[in-house]
């Protein structure tokens, strides 16, 4: 449509009309996030298609997408027809302009994978920890525990409340990609995750602004989500 870019957002089943388009993003090549725009939703911008329940389109100002290599969406962006909501997460893109840019790749920090380790001092604590790690180094200070996400294979999510080491400078130089939590709550009703429940998250997910590049530039990460190695949890039908 002249005068406005589209991206198309194709879930994994049907899902109920979105109204919120600010809740639908795509993140440029410098790492810069742009959300979508809000326009008599149902008909403008957001749209359910009527032929495929499971795609929303969305409007962004006209040469976003030029160069632009991931979308992602917000957490509750849509809800599915058992009203449960959609979690943050994002996939790559192939950028429309011209150049050598590469899809779900930026010159910020971009989330790249997670694992699942033992953290647990033996005859004192039993600990599970999920690293997270960026494909460039991430600077020692400004690391935002609470952009740090865990998923259950129900659905839940589990936020971070604190990283290990605590001070950042303490990383050897050849983890300096990476950041671990060892602390997480439950979202809903904010209790203390569980070890168990800890163990079994299957995808890792960070808000932009999660970490920031170790270089002068300093560029915060773009949104972004992994598989977690490592898990014993195993993903629902």
């Amino acid at each position: 449509m002249a005068g406005f870019d589209n991206v198309a957002y194709v879930f994994d089943e049907n899902v109920q009309i979105a109204t919120n388009g600010t809740l639908f993003n795509v993140y440029r090549t410098n790492g810069a996030q742009v959300d979508g725009i809000t326009s008599n939703p149902g008909v403008d911008s957001p749209v359910r298609s009527p032929e495929n329940n499971s795609i929303v389109s969305v409007r962004f100002p006209d040469g976003t997408l030029a160069d632009s290599v991931g979308a992602s969406v917000d957490p509750m962006a849509v809800f599915d027809l058992q009203n449960l909501g959609a979690q943050n997460d994002e996939v790559a893109v192939t950028p429309s302009g011209t150049g050598q840019l590469t899809p779900g790749r930026t010159a910020a920090p971009d989330l790249i994978g997670a694992r699942s380790e033992d953290a647990s001092i033996p005859g004192f604590v039993t600990a599970r920890r999920i690293v997270f790690v960026f494909d460039e180094d991430t600077a020692d200070a400004g690391v935002v525990a609470t952009s740090l996400f865990a998923y259950l294979p129900d659905g839940q999510r589990l936020h971070c409340t604190a990283t290990s080491p605590t001070d950042q400078t303490q990383r050897p130089e050849e983890t300096d990609n990476e950041v671990a939590c060892t602390s997480w709550v439950v979202d809903v009703g904010g209790a203390a995750a569980t070890v168990a429940q800890v163990s079994s998250a299957i995808l890792a997910g960070v808000d932009n602004g999660a970490v920031t590049e170790e270089s002068a530039g300093a560029m915060p990460n773009p949104e972004g989500s992994a598989p977690i190695t490592g898990s014993t949890g195993t993903a629902s039908a």
